[in-house]
């Protein structure tokens, strides 16, 4: 075999040697010579493991590039029927002495892995495939089976309302403008394990260990679920920030979204252009319906809605930092129009359209904590000692209430539930029954009814900020941090900050061996850690 950088022999020293040559044609731009096997001496045998491990390697070649015009492949890629091993092909072997560890279809090959991306893949995190397996998102949003039968209907619509130009003072939603090229949208490469693949507890991999021992192993797990990042731009200098989405008279080299000067175009067919977008701080509406949620589906969808600096990502170029989009309720007179088990009740039973109890801040704080409790529950610190609930009924332990029927007991308990969800300031003396007859026996009963009011309304209020580590649990603290961005550029890896060509010499650079030794071997590191690259 010729080395890399190996001269032709010397006339002198030259040999007649058998053997065939290979003709695969021009598979590759620079290619200017064909392929000369020396016909081999012996025989060396092949375990059908190794011929398995072959076989299932091009089925992977050839899956990967199923989509891809097959023009300019070699025929490991094209041809079918090298999905099976057969006598009179010609392949490169690893060997150990006269044993055959691994047969490949070319000179530089992609190799298995010990495990697959799947094997690696935590089982909370596979696609549900019957009911019973239903993830929370699925539940709220709907399911069909990818295999065989299935199905199950969501709970919750996005209903969005017609664009509203009043609303963004005469603008229209969509601002439209000269075509210009993006910068290259990488396709994901599980193949760079580095990235993908953590180790037995989905934590980074240490940067410097050996392609081998950086792939996917049975032992090993992915990092979790796949996220794109929030481009904070706060990294650039304020002029620059201000004017990164300004797209008129063309798009200045600085931004990443596209690396082209105004007026230069020099892309290639795998960039993408675009004429038109909605453009930054342009305001939409929708409305959520939903229906028999749970009290934790619910708080989690107030949960979402609720999360301040936090971009959710809709759309298309989401690598490029588009589709940034900052969600907010729109409170009325501090209440939603959200009806819970009592209340639908009510109305079937008497099928009017009396007003329900209002669904107040207060209300929907304690909905959000019903979720944050159940995820601390089942992914947090189990010992976590659980907060004092304070009595809110604290009055029931009053003297007064034995003037009082059990309908007007129900019906004032209703009221100072009502003032407390509400955040009310002051108790309910209002909705007192029998006031005249309690105020007879006891005369400071307002003083008393509000003094308990205040102090229960003050531990509810302090109640009310716990969120039993919640926020603390790490897959929450890494979203939260790809919805907020940070201090550091975003982009995919170059060798050249400034140059956008093809991504992959960026990894080849990253794999390269001097002296026997790896010289880089970088991993992508946590959410939020700068890099040490």
């Amino acid at each position: 075999m010729i080395t890399r950088n190996a001269k032709p022999a010397e006339p002198a020293t030259t040999r007649t040697v058998s053997g065939y040559v290979v003709k695969s044609g021009k598979i590759f731009n620079k290619k200017h010579d064909e392929r000369f096997f020396f016909d081999p001496n012996g025989v060396f045998p092949i375990s059908n493991e190794v011929r398995k491990r072959y076989e299932r390697l091009i089925e992977d070649y050839q899956d990967k590039h199923k989509d891809e015009p097959l023009a300019g492949f070699g025929k490991h890629i094209t041809d079918p029927s090298r999905l099976n091993m057969t006598d009179g092909l010609f392949v490169y072997v690893l060997k150990s002495g006269n044993d055959i560890k691994a047969v490949y279809p070319v000179q530089i090959s992609r190799d298995l892995s010990d495990a697959t991306p799947w094997d690696c893949m935590d089982e909370y995190l596979r696609p549900a495939t019957k009911l019973d397996e239903l993830s929370p998102a699925d539940r709220l949003f709907g399911w069909v089976s990818q295999k065989g039968k299935g199905a199950w209907r969501g709970k919750v619509r996005v209903v969005c309302e017609p664009y509203d130009k009043d609303r963004n003072e005469g603008k229209e939603a969509v601002e439209k403008f000269t075509p210009f090229p993006l910068s290259i949208l990488g396709a994901p490469t599980p193949e760079q394990a580095r990235f993908y693949c953590g180790d037995n507890e989905g934590r980074p991999q240490n940067n410097g260990i050996t392609k081998q021992n950086a792939t996917y192993k049975p032992n090993k797990r992915l990092r979790g679920r796949k996220v794109y990042l929030h481009h904070s731009l706060s990294h650039l200098p304020k002029e620059q920030r201000q004017g990164y989405w300004d797209v008129a008279g063309g798009v200045p080299a600085s931004q990443e979204y596209s690396r082209f000067p105004a007026g230069v175009n020099t892309k290639s067919n795998q960039n993408r252009s675009i004429s038109s977008w909605i453009p930054p701080r342009r305001d939409f509406f929708f409305n959520l319906r939903f229906e028999n949620l749970t009290e934790e589906e619910l708080g989690a969808l107030l949960a979402l809605l609720s999360m301040d600096q936090c971009y959710f990502r809709l759309g298309f170029g989401k690598p490029l930092g588009f589709g940034s989009v900052a969600l907010a309720i729109q409170w009325e007179n501090d209440t939603l129009p959200i009806l819970e088990n009592s209340a639908m009740k009510s109305r079937y039973a008497t099928l009017n359209n009396a007003s329900p109890s209002p669904f107040t801040r207060v209300k929907a704080q304690k909905f959000i904590q019903s979720y944050q409790k159940a995820m601390a529950n089942a992914y947090g610190d189990a010992n976590r000692p659980e907060p004092e609930a304070e009595n809110i009924m604290s009055w029931t332990a009053h003297g007064f209430v034995e003037l009082l029927n059990e309908g007007e007991v129900e019906a004032f308990r209703k009221a100072w539930q009502d003032a407390l969800d509400a955040g009310q300031r002051d108790a309910p003396l209002d909705a007192l029954p029998e006031r005249e007859t309690v105020l007879e026996f006891y005369p400071d009963i307002d003083k008393e009814l509000s003094a308990m009011y205040a102090e229960t309304l003050k531990a509810a209020q302090a109640r009310a900020n716990d969120d039993f580590g919640w926020s603390k649990l790490s897959f929450i603290d890494e979203f939260k941090k790809s919805m907020t961005g940070f201090n550091e550029p975003i982009c995919y890896p170059r060798i050249n900050p400034n140059d956008d060509q093809e991504g992959f010499a960026w990894f080849v650079e990253n794999e390269k061996m001097e002296h026997g030794r790896l010289v880089n071997a970088y991993s992508l590191p946590e959410i939020g850690t700068p890099l040490d690259w």
